[in-house]
């Protein structure tokens, strides 16, 4: 988003194609500190003042395409996922899982 590039993304998607699973935490580490170190660098007047594209929401600013894109495609991926897992007979997972990320604490006996 911060360069409009989108074939960057493509980019990704072909490096991953070849990922093992066990390699699914290091890619995961690997992202964060891409992104921590790109918050750390970028300059807040950028953020405020360039514009950037949304597929299918046009030109924002860049600070909005860069919640609003990732914050709401993460959560609407999420949430899809929970619920094939769920339609798929997972009877472990539940609300809290979802939300929270957790797995609720078992009732208390007696």
């Amino acid at each position: 988003m911060d360069q409009n590039n989108f074939g960057i993304f493509q980019q990704i998607i072909d490096r991953n194609k070849e990922m093992k699973p066990e390699s699914f935490p290091a890619e995961m580490q690997k992202q964060k500190t891409e992104i921590e170190r790109y918050f750390a660098e970028v300059d807040e007047k950028k953020l405020e003042t360039q514009e950037a594209s949304l597929p299918g929401a046009g030109k924002v600013p860049l600070q909005i395409a860069l919640l609003n894109g990732p914050l709401k495609w993460l959560t609407g991926y999420k949430l899809q996922l929970f619920n094939y897992a769920k339609a798929a007979g997972n009877e472990s997972i539940g609300t809290a899982n979802a939300w929270a990320g957790i797995d609720w604490p078992p009732a208390k006996q007696g």
